[in-house]
Parts: structure tokens; C-alpha cells; sequence
């Protein structure tokens, strides 16, 4: 990435606390993947799931890297290098120091921490320049690389992700945000973290690392924690914001936002989704403690476009088919539902699902695969096809459906089953790539 104030060979050295002893070059990039390395950069050789950035080093320095920072035990003749021990965590230190004037924004939660990044996002562009982390690059490089791209806005809004105790806290210390979100805390990832209770501790180590505000559900037990003497700001039923008088409409949902006690004006949001009605409310009590007058936010949100995989509308063979796959919860998985049963109640379409495994539920996952069958039966949806091995914990409580393994196959069977007047959710986690179902089906009606 390239900074905005260019970094001195020394400067690095003295930021990641190494010790470097020749000329004091300046820096005109930092970059941890050798393609994009180019003369008078720094790259950081990073160890990854797949690759091990060190073995990249000779490419870099080829394409002009000036500096080297590696945690391998090597030498590289002719060239600059700092040691370290950790490479992820000196490009940590190098982002935080860069960013250190930067008013930051921080979100994490465990459903729709995107959604409401790019919905601040939008708030928060009606009245100043700002930058925001890519897609959900959430993770200790993401944030490090949203930090790095950084020019001269005014504000950087960087979305947090964790799978384990700990990580929240290491981001939110890189980033140091004046105002902090938490959206809500649930089951995401209790296969790895082992109870709600943990998942909850996990995500309000934010806070700890908070300048001024906090805003957050309004829940006992968000009520309870220790806030460090921040400015607290509940979201929800009984809250400093909340949603009234809320209808419903074939394009969208229209509801009155309310400041405690006080009617603040109509919001329209062009989204079927109960969830995001909440997660305006975050968008929107941001927007209001910069000052954005309720016109400007009400103009925002109208306007809000979601990110792709995440409520798309399609139609193929008079099929609708909407798009949810990007990530899958419990709580994610259950609202999704109920939201797409309203809408096509609204629309007047028979409503069926595809679903895929949520992943990372541990002991919990039968029980919660269970559920969501129920639930899905009882309030009403007409049929459950299952993608992936292990379905049948769904169709059990569904106490019927199918449950296909092959993508192909679950295409044709739905180009065969279902036309005119049938709605299907798709939904799913990340990494079953649900999408690749509805380009089978677009290859098949060609």
C-alpha cells in the first residue's frame, strides 16, 4: 500500500523495534505480496495458510524491494533485511503507527458487521470523505491493509473479525477507534470459542481500546459491561434509537427512527431484511453523532446498495431466487428466513430454501441444523432442498426436503421442480460457494 506520508528505511526499523544500520533510503510503498512489489518498496515476507511470503524474497528484491522485514532465519546478500519475530505483527505496527491521526470507526459483531460498514459507509460519505475496509477483509492483514490505505479522508471505517479470544482486542488496539460498534453478539464460531458466554467476552474487547463512544444493542448485558467512560448509545426496542411504525412494501421497508421519545423522520430502506432495519439504526446513530442532519441520513440509506451475495434478486425460468450466501450463522441463517417468508408474502410467492451447512458450530451443530429445519416448518415454507454432506439434521427437523450433494444435480432439480410464482432463498456459508448452484442453473438455460 502506499502511504500517503512515505516512510524512512529507519523510521520502519524504529517502529517494528529493529535495528538497521546503512543508508537511510526512503520508502514509497509497503507491499506483502512479491507481485506487487516495485523499486523503493518494503516487503513484509508473510507466512500464510497456502504460501510462505519468504520464499518470495529473491522475486521481491528482483522487482527493486528496498527493504526486506522476514522472521526467517536467513541472509540476503547484497540487500536490505530486518529481522523480526513476527512479520504479521510488524505490518500491525507499521499500519497503527501510520494511522495513529486517523479518525477510525471501528465495527465487529457476529452477523452484519458488513452490512453496517457499508451502510456507515454511505451515511457518513454525505457530509465528509471516507474509506472503509474492502468486502470483509476483517482479519489481522485486512485491517492492517485498510489502515495502509488511508490517503486524506476524514474518516477510515474498519470492519474487525476474530475466531478465537484475543483478536479483537489486538485489532482494536491497531486502530484505537473513537467509535466503537459491536452489532450483536451470538453463536458464530462457538465451535471454536465453546459457549456464547466466550463469544460475548471476545467480541467487547473493542472497547477497552475506545476513545469516545460505544454503540451497542440495547441488551441487560451489554448494559452491564464496563464502558471506560464512554459515551454509550443503545440500538433497539426501548433504546437511544429505535425503529416504529414499521411497513413493509414489495420494493423495500419504511419505518420511523425515534431518538428516545422523539419522531426524528421516516426512513425507506430498499432491503426485505428485518436484520437491516437494525443495522441502520447503528448507521444511523453514527451519522448523527458527526452531525449529519436525519434529511441527508433519510437520502443515504435509500440509496443503499448492498454488498454482492447478500440479498441479490435474480430471475432465472420465471424462478426468483435470492441471493444470501456470503456467510451463515444461526441467528444470520434464522433471520434470513423470516425475512424472505415476509417478502414473499408481500410478493404473493410460494416461498422454498437451499440451504447449506452453517460451519463452525461444534458440539452445536446438530441441534442448531435441527432448528433451523423446525423453524422453517413451522412458519410455513413450502419446501428445503439441502447442499453438502451431513444435511439431514435440517431435513429432520424440517421432517422432510431433499438433500443433494452435487451441484449440477441440485441445478437441474430446480430448473425441473419449481417456475412461475416459486421464490427460492439460497443460503449458506462462505465456503460451501452456494453461487456456483445458480451459475450451473444460468449455464443450463442458455
Amino acid at each position: 500500500m502506499k502511504p500517503k506520508n512515505k516512510f524512512t528505511i529507519q523510521q520502519i526499523a524504529h517502529i517494528i523495534e529493529g535495528t538497521y544500520i546503512g543508508e537511510n533510503k526512503e520508502i514509497s510503498k509497503i507491499v506483502w505480496n512479491s507481485k506487487e512489489c516495485c523499486p523503493g518498496c518494503c516487503y513484509i515476507a508473510i507466512r500464510g495458510e497456502k504460501y510462505d511470503g519468504n520464499a518470495f524474497i529473491d522475486e521481491a528484491r528482483s522487482k527493486g524491494a528496498e527493504l526486506i522485514i522476514t522472521d526467517a532465519v536467513t541472509t540476503i546478500p547484497n540487500g536490505v533485511y530486518l529481522r523480526v519475530e513476527d512479520s504479521k505483527k510488524a505490518l500491525g505496527l507499521i499500519a497503527k503507527n501510520y494511522a495513529k491521526s486517523i479518525k477510525i470507526i471501528g465495527i465487529t459483531g457476529s452477523v452484519g458487521k458488513t452490512t453496517v460498514k457499508e451502510m456507515i459507509k454511505t451515511v457518513m460519505s454525505e457530509k465528509y470523505s471516507v474509506t472503509a475496509t474492502l468486502e470483509n477483509e476483517n482479519n489481522e492483514i485486512g485491517v492492517a491493509k485498510t489502515l495502509l490505505s488511508c490517503s486524506d479522508e476524514e474518516f477510515c471505517i474498519v470492519e474487525m473479525g476474530m475466531r478465537a479470544r484475543g483478536e479483537i482486542a489486538y485489532l482494536a488496539e491497531l486502530c484505537r477507534p473513537e467509535t466503537s460498534i459491536i452489532t450483536n453478539s451470538g453463536s458464530a464460531h462457538i465451535g471454536l470459542l465453546g459457549s456464547v458466554n466466550e463469544i460475548f467476552d471476545a467480541k467487547t474487547e473493542i472497547l477497552e481500546y475506545t476513545k469516545k463512544y460505544c454503540i451497542l444493542p440495547y441488551e441487560k448485558r451489554f448494559i452491564k459491561i464496563p464502558k471506560n467512560n464512554l459515551s454509550s448509545i443503545y440500538i433497539g426496542a426501548r433504546g437511544d434509537f429505535s425503529a416504529e411504525n414499521i411497513v413493509y412494501q414489495k420494493c423495500g421497508v419504511e419505518y420511523s427512527v425515534y431518538n428516545k421519545c422523539f419522531d426524528l423522520g421516516r426512513i425507506f430502506l430498499p432491503t426485505f431484511s428485518k436484520h437491516n432495519i437494525t443495522n441502520s439504526l447503528f448507521a444511523y446513530s453514527v451519522g448523527n453523532i458527526y452531525g449529519i442532519e436525519h434529511k441527508r441520513i433519510s437520502n443515504a440509506l435509500k440509496h443503499f446498495t448492498n454488498t454482492k451475495m447478500r440479498e441479490e434478486i435474480l430471475c432465472i425460468n420465471n424462478i426468483c431466487l435470492i441471493v444470501d450466501c456470503y456467510n451463515a450463522s444461526y441467528e444470520g441463517m434464522k433471520s434470513a428466513i423470516e425475512s424472505f417468508n415476509n417478502y414473499c408474502k408481500l410478493k404473493k410467492f410460494s416461498p422454498n430454501l437451499v440451504l447449506g451447512l452453517m460451519k463452525e458450530m461444534g458440539d452445536y451443530s446438530d441441534e442448531y441444523h435441527y432448528r433451523i429445519g423446525e423453524y422453517a416448518k413451522d412458519i410455513g415454507i413450502h419446501s428445503l432442498i439441502v447442499y453438502g454432506e451431513s444435511g439431514e439434521k435440517y431435513t429432520d427437523g424440517y421432517c422432510g426436503g431433499e438433500v443433494i450433494n452435487d451441484k449440477n444435480t441440485l441445478a437441474q432439480y430446480i430448473l425441473s421442480n419449481y417456475g412461475n410464482g416459486d421464490a427460492i432463498l439460497f443460503k449458506g456459508s462462505r465456503s460451501i460457494r452456494m453461487e456456483e448452484i445458480i451459475n450451473e442453473m444460468k449455464e443450463l438455460v442458455k
